[in-house]
């Protein structure tokens, strides 16, 4: 009878024990998934690329099409002024044309300007930061 006590106690020691090692021992609790993160769009970004001037020489009184291409980089709309400069090669006179052009993210848009000739000359064609020339010859 002793041992059968003995072997209960060591019995209840031991089980004793094994609780306390699983009370020191914690399992996180549940936590909620990190929300997903927020992309942001790229923002705008205007992008003018394929200056045409159609034709490129003509006669006084006559007119010339100025054409760019008006590409939005970006994901988010947004709206482009295109600045059009004419400038003769004598002098440091500019006339300016505008046109504002509204493209949604991803999108591309002709804008045209057109020009008539009043005196002869070569002009140099400006928008953005591409350049071309008109040749405009005397006379109708």
């Amino acid at each position: 009878m002793k041992r059968v006590f003995q072997l209960v106690i060591l019995t209840a020691i031991s089980l004793m024990g094994l609780v306390l090692i699983l009370g020191a021992c914690t399992v996180p609790a549940a936590t909620a998934p990190a929300p997903a993160p927020t992309l942001t769009p790229t923002p705008v970004v205007f992008v003018v690329s394929d200056l045409t001037i159609v034709p490129d020489t003509i006669r006084t009184t006559h007119t010339s099409t100025i054409g760019v291409t008006v590409t939005n980089t970006g994901e988010q709309p947004g709206t482009y002024t295109v600045v059009l400069k004419v400038q003769p090669n004598s002098t440091n006179k500019q006339d300016v044309q505008t046109q504002d052009v509204t493209l949604a993210g991803g999108a591309s848009q002709k804008v045209t300007f057109v020009l008539t000739a009043t005196q002869g000359g070569t002009y140099e064609i400006m928008v953005d930061q591409l350049i071309g020339f008109l040749v405009v010859a005397s006379g109708a």
